[in-house]
């Protein structure tokens, strides 16, 4: 008969209001813990796609300018980034520079011209 009421008392303990309400509170703390910790590893492999991306190219980058870098090594590649910057013939050679053409400018009609104007068609309905 101890042992039975033994078990009733911790019974009674563990589904008291009190015990319910601080198990309530460690299974709040511990779900908000888990979802803190679920945010942040989301975050990081977010982080952690946006740097594999950048790499891949910044090592695109990397391989367009060694080549820029190869072509600029030989006398050709450096011949033309020269005539490319800086406008520049060989001698015996003539540099033709196009321009566009001018653009044009709107018509502008003077306020007195207009007035006139305006007179003369008032005139021809007799609305003077």
């Amino acid at each position: 008969m101890r042992e039975f009421r033994q078990k009733r008392q911790f019974r009674e303990m563990v589904y008291s209001r009190p015990a319910l309400l601080v198990l309530l509170v460690v299974l709040f703390l511990t779900a908000r813990a888990a979802y803190n910790v679920y945010g942040k590893e989301t975050e990081s492999r977010d982080r952690a796609t946006r740097a594999r991306t950048e790499l891949r190219n910044l090592q695109q980058r990397k391989i367009e300018v060694a080549k820029a870098i190869e072509q600029l090594n030989t006398k050709e590649g450096m011949e033309r980034e020269i005539r490319n910057s800086f406008r520049v013939a060989k001698p015996g050679e003539h540099l033709v520079v196009l321009v566009d053409p001018p653009k044009s400018e709107d018509v502008v009609v003077p306020d007195s011209l207009v007035s006139g104007l305006w007179k003369k068609v008032k005139g021809l309905f007799g609305a003077e």
